[in-house]
């Protein structure tokens, strides 16, 4: 599957996760720090959804502050 990572301005291709979370851990990011989107079908996805190889995916850095 396709994986876009804006902030690192890159497009890398993964194979073999099943899930977000697996995702997720591949590129060693916390799940509180990052949302994974769906970007065919613009919505967001979580850590325990399951993936398919065919889908497009976008993973955005999260701010917040007080």
């Amino acid at each position: 599957m396709k994986v876009w990572l804006p902030f690192e301005n890159e497009v890398r291709e993964v194979a073999g996760v099943k899930t977000v979370r697996q995702l997720l851990n591949h590129f060693s990011f916390k799940e509180e720090e990052v949302v994974a989107l769906d970007k065919k079908k613009a919505r967001r996805i979580t850590s325990d959804e399951r993936l398919e190889e065919e889908m497009e995916i976008r993973i955005i850095r999260v701010l917040s502050g007080g």
